[in-house]
């Protein structure tokens, strides 16, 4: 790769994949319809692009599978945010909406320097990634307009708190795309009159190795068996 490193692609494969498989789990939770099966579909592009980005690195079919379903939650290289299981739909809300505003810097950033290979996969996926951030940017505005918005502030407090360093060495690059969030969703919300809690130190950690170990029980325990 040229410009942008393995370790970087495959810290933002992790990302998309437990941001879909978090959304994912959400799907069963809601009596209307049309945002269940807009959730379903939005997990599932996170989920194509983690493998996309996954398979770029040279990480194919059970090499693939083995990287994914026998890591341990330490060796996965995640945002806080990404690994936050919200509370209720207003949580939901905020923490895509956050997110999809990260990924666009970083996609912006990661395609800046990049190699003609992935600069071809890029498009479908800031397409698609577009469409998630309106989804998301409307659901925030009907929330901050209705009775909810007392919670949506609650959530924003909450959630706001993941906002912070990433937890691995990032490189210079990586330094430069991650400074601009905090302040870009600061500004958009500020048009709202709404605010983002203050970043703090969490324990994402503990949450997240039991999200994991949820999460790889069915293939550890056959492996073998091949699905599809």
């Amino acid at each position: 790769m040229d410009h942008v490193a393995e370790s970087e692609l495959r810290a933002w494969a992790d990302d998309e994949f437990i941001v879909g498989h978090i959304l994912g789990s959400r799907i069963i939770e809601y009596t209307h319809l049309e945002e269940c099966l807009a959730i379903g579909s939005f997990a599932q592009d996170e989920m194509a692009h983690a493998r996309t980005l996954y398979e770029y690195t040279g990480l194919h079919d059970r090499a693939l599978d083995r990287y994914v379903f026998f890591r341990a939650a330490e060796e996965f290289v995640v945002t806080p945010l990404a690994t936050y299981q919200p509370a209720d739909f207003p949580e939901l809300v905020v923490k895509q909406y956050l997110y999809e505003v990260l990924d666009r810097l970083r996609l912006q950033a990661i395609s800046e320097r990049t190699d003609r290979q992935l600069q071809e996969i890029l498009p479908v996926m800031r397409y698609e990634e577009h469409v998630h951030s309106e989804h998301w940017r409307r659901w925030l505005q009907v929330l901050a307009t209705s009775p909810a918005r007392p919670r949506l502030e609650q959530a924003l407090q909450v959630v706001g708190r993941y906002c912070g360093l990433l937890p691995w060495q990032p490189s210079a690059q990586v330094q430069t795309w991650y400074g601009h969030w905090r302040p870009q969703v600061e500004q958009e919300l500020a048009g709202q009159g709404l605010t983002l809690g203050a970043a703090a130190a969490v324990d994402w950690q503990q949450p997240f190795a039991a999200l994991i170990e949820h999460m790889q029980s069915v293939f550890r325990e056959r492996p073998e068996v091949r699905l599809g």
